[in-house]
């Protein structure tokens, strides 16, 4: 983690961003969460101890550490984009009930040849495995209530 907090100074240097308490709090909530929250989520946690913080500042900031390349985004519905801390490749599954989201690691996939039509397309910029359906837990869940 504090390789991380290193990393933003820096790049706040090189940018010549003020490496303000506020963006400081955001990475840090960011850095901290392991369920994928959104700007709303983020916002949420860093308002408990910054009342004054406006959602706007939490969204601008998360965009710029995603344009940086400190974070990631996932976007698993079409309303609201999620921010991963984890940057190292990976894949997503995603309950379609309680809209958890999960990583996991296949780095064989890395070595599967794309079909022609896919390589041909364009310039690949990155390829991801998104799972979707229902978690065990909610599996259970369904299962306890009928």
């Amino acid at each position: 983690m504090d390789n991380k907090f290193e990393l933003l100074k820096e790049i706040c240097k090189n940018h010549g961003v003020k490496l303000t308490y506020q963006k400081l709090e955001i990475f840090r909530e960011i850095i901290k969460a392991k369920n994928h929250p959104s700007v709303e989520d983020i916002y949420n946690r860093v308002k408990v101890n910054m009342p004054t913080i406006s959602i706007d500042t939490v969204y601008r900031s998360l965009n710029t550490f995603y344009s940086w390349g400190l974070i990631s985004k996932v976007h698993i519905f079409c309303d609201k984009a999620r921010f991963d801390s984890n940057t190292r490749l990976h894949h997503h599954m995603l309950c379609t009930e309680c809209e958890k989201l999960w990583d996991f690691y296949w780095p064989e996939f890395y070595s599967i040849e794309l079909p022609a039509e896919v390589k041909e397309w364009g310039n690949i910029e990155g390829q991801f495995v998104e799972i979707r359906g229902i978690c065990r837990e909610c599996l259970k869940e369904s299962e306890t209530s009928r």
